[in-house]
C-alpha cells in the first residue's frame, strides 16, 4: 500500500495490524478504517531498542471476519471456525471441511485442526506438534507449505529412506493465545500423542482470545480466563479516529516516540502486564509437565525477537530452566512475508522448519538415520538468524526495557491528541468510546497528588447517563463520578494515597514515585454500532492526568 506510513514505521520497527488488509510494518492507518487497528505495536521500537528488533505479530493481523449484518440484511456467509467446548479453547476449524483461510485452501480434520498432506503416518512414526497461532498455522499458505509440512518433508530427507517419516502436524489456530493453544493440545493429548511439541509464541499470547459468533465469525467477547474479563484487550486500542492524528504524529519518529508513550503491555511495570506474563508462562509450564509426564519433550522458537520473547525468556529460565529456547528470526523484513500481509511466506516458513529440524537432529529427539545434511539456508534469511542470550545479558536486557519503558512513561493522556495512547491497556472501541472497562498506566511526577479525569457522554444514547464510573488506581478505590448528560465534559479530581519519597537519591526524575495501573469501571452499558459492528459503549474519555492539587 503506498502509504506515507509505509515508508515512516519501518524505521520505526513498528507493527499495525488492521482487518481487510494487515499491515507489516506499517501498511497504513487507512487500513484501520476496514477494521480493527491495534495502536499498541506503534510504540514497539521504543521498547524495544536497542536492537531494532520488530515482531510483526504484536497483535492479531488476521481478519476476525466481516461485521454482523444490520436489521433487515442477509446472514453472512458461514465462517470456517466452530465454538470448541473447551471455553479455554475457544474455538478451531468447522470440522473434517475444505475451507479457505485468506485465499488459500484448508482441509480441517475431525479435530478441528489443519491437516498436513500426505499418505497416513506409521504408527511408529516419531510425532512432532507445531502449536501457536497464525504462524504455526500457516496463515495464507497452501497445506504443503506450513512450518509441519517442511518440517517433515526436511526430516525425512535428512534421515533417510530407512527412517520412518516423522509425523509432523500443525496444531494452531489464527489468533489463538497461549491458553488456547495449549489447553486444545492437553484436552486432546491421547488423540495427539505428541513426542515433541515445537511451540512458536507471538505477541498474541499477551491478548484476550477471540470470542465466536452464530455465524462461525470471531469478534471481540469477555476472556473468562484473564484476571478482568470485562476488560478487552482483544483490540488494544484499535483507533481508526485517530488516523489524522496519528499521520501527523507518525510523520517524525521522535514525535512519536515522545507522545505516545511506551507500550505498557510489554513493559513487565504494573499488575496487569506481569500477570499476563505470568499466565503465559504458567501454560508453559504446565504443558512442560504433562508431556514429561508422558515422556515427550517441548521445545520453545519464538517466531521473532522482541521485548516480550525476553521477558518470557526471563520468566521461563527462573521456574522451567530444562525448557530450551530456539529464538528464530531477529526481525522479519517485508521480503519475508506474504507481502500484502505480515504473515511468513511459503520461503520463511521452510527457513523455520529448517531451524527447528537442525534443532531437533542436534538434540537427538529425533533420531538422525542417514544423516545427511539439511539444504543451507539462504544468506537473507541466515542474517535475521536470532541469537540466544546468555541469562546475565538476558538479565540485563529485561532491565534495561523496564528501566526505558517507566522513564518513557506520560502523566497525561489524551484521546483528542493521541497523547500517550499506548499506555491504554484496553477497553476503547474503535470511534473511541469505552466499552465494559477502561485500564491505563499513566506516570506519577514527583509531587502529583490527584488524578485529574476528563470524561464525556455517549452523544447518540443521552439515556446513559447520569452514569457512574468507578475510579481505582494500583487496585486502591479512589471514589466515583457521575458523567452527565450533554455536550459538557464531567471534569473529576481523586487524590491519590500519598507515596513514600525515593530512598535512592538518584531518581529524582518525574517518574520517580511507582507508576499507576488506573481502571475506570462504568455501573453500565448498552451496545450500538460501532463503524458497523455491535459493540458495549459506556462513555468517552477525553483526558486523563496526574496532577498537583
Amino acid at each position: 500500500m503506498a502509504s506515507p506510513l509505509r515508508r515512516v514505521l519501518p524505521r520505526l520497527g513498528l507493527a499495525l495490524a488492521a482487518l481487510a488488509a494487515t499491515l507489516l510494518a506499517v501498511e497504513g492507518v487507512a487500513s484501520a478504517l476496514a477494521g480493527r487497528l491495534l495502536l499498541t505495536p506503534l510504540v514497539r521500537a521504543r521498547l524495544a531498542s536497542p536492537p531494532a528488533a520488530t515482531d510483526v505479530f504484536a497483535q492479531r493481523s488476521e481478519a476476525p471476519g466481516p461485521a454482523r449484518p444490520g436489521p433487515g440484511a442477509a446472514a453472512p456467509a458461514e465462517g470456517v471456525y466452530r465454538v470448541h467446548p473447551d471455553p479455554l479453547v475457544g474455538y478451531t476449524l468447522r470440522l473434517s471441511r475444505q475451507l479457505a483461510v485468506f485465499d488459500a485452501p484448508v482441509h480441517s480434520d475431525a479435530l478441528g485442526l489443519r491437516t498436513t498432506p500426505g499418505p497416513p503416518p506409521a504408527p511408529d512414526a516419531p510425532r512432532v506438534a507445531i502449536l501457536g497461532d497464525s504462524v504455526a498455522f500457516g496463515y495464507g499458505l497452501r497445506g504443503e507449505e506450513t512450518i509441519a509440512a517442511r518440517l517433515g518433508v526436511l526430516l525425512g530427507a535428512s534421515r533417510g529412506p530407512g527412517e520412518p517419516p516423522v509425523a509432523c502436524r500443525t496444531v494452531a489456530m489464527p489468533g489463538w493465545n497461549h491458553a488456547n493453544a495449549v489447553h486444545f493440545l492437553l484436552d486432546h493429548l491421547d488423540a495427539l500423542a505428541p513426542d515433541i511439541v515445537v511451540y512458536v509464541p507471538v505477541g498474541n499470547d499477551l491478548l484476550d482470545t477471540d470470542g465466536m459468533d452464530e455465524h462461525g465469525l470471531r469478534h471481540a467477547a469477555p476472556d473468562i480466563a484473564q484476571r478482568d474479563p470485562w476488560l478487552s484487550l482483544y483490540q488494544g486500542a484499535s483507533l481508526a479516529w485517530l488516523k489524522p492524528m496519528l499521520h501527523e504524529v507518525l510523520s517524525d519518529p521522535d514525535a512519536a516516540a515522545a507522545r505516545l508513550g511506551p507500550w505498557v503491555l510489554e513493559s513487565d511495570l504494573t499488575p496487569e502486564s506481569s500477570t499476563r506474563f505470568d499466565a503465559q508462562v504458567a501454560s508453559v509450564a504446565l504443558l512442560s509437565a504433562r508431556l514429561a509426564e508422558r515422556g515427550a519433550r517441548l521445545l520453545v522458537a519464538p517466531y521473532v525477537e522482541s521485548t516480550q520473547t525476553w521477558i518470557l525468556a526471563e520468566r521461563l529460565l527462573a521456574v522451567r530452566p530444562e525448557v530450551p529456547l530456539l529464538p528464530l528470526f531477529s526481525g522479519v523484513p517485508p521480503e519475508f512475508t506474504l507481502g500484502r500481509d505480515p504473515h511468513p511466506n511459503a520461503l520463511t516458513a521452510t527457513v523455520m522448519a529448517s531451524w527447528i529440524a537442525a534443532e531437533l537432529l542436534a538434540r537427538g529427539w529425533v533420531s538422525p538415520g542417514a544423516g545427511r545434511p539439511l539444504p543451507a539456508v539462504d544468506a537473507a534469511h541466515q542474517a535475521k538468524r536470532a541469537r540466544l542470550h546468555p541469562p546475565q545479558e538476558l538479565a540485563a536486557l529485561c532491565d534495561g526495557l523496564r528501566a526505558r519503558a517507566r522513564g518513557q512513561l506520560l502523566g497525561t493522556l489524551d484521546t483528542r491528541t493521541a497523547d500517550g495512547l499506548a499506555q491504554v491497556y484496553g477497553g476503547l472501541n474503535e470511534d473511541g468510546s469505552v466499552g465494559m472497562r477502561l485500564s491505563f498506566v499513566i506516570a506519577r511526577p514527583a509531587g502529583a497528588a490527584a488524578l485529574e479525569l476528563e470524561l464525556a457522554p455517549i452523544a447518540a444514547r443521552p439515556d446513559l447517563c447520569p452514569l457512574a464510573v468507578t475510579v481505582e488506581a494500583n487496585g486502591v478505590p479512589l471514589g466515583s463520578l457521575q458523567v452527565q448528560p450533554g455536550e459538557s465534559a464531567t471534569i473529576a479530581r481523586f487524590a491519590l494515597p500519598p507515596e513514600a519519597a525515593p530512598t535512592d537519591p538518584a531518581r529524582t526524575t518525574e517518574t520517580a514515585l511507582p507508576p499507576l495501573e488506573v481502571r475506570l469501571v462504568p455501573e453500565r452499558w448498552v451496545t450500538a454500532s460501532v463503524r458497523g459492528r455491535d459493540v458495549p459503549v459506556s462513555f468517552r474519555p477525553l483526558r486523563m492526568a496526574c496532577v498537583r492539587r
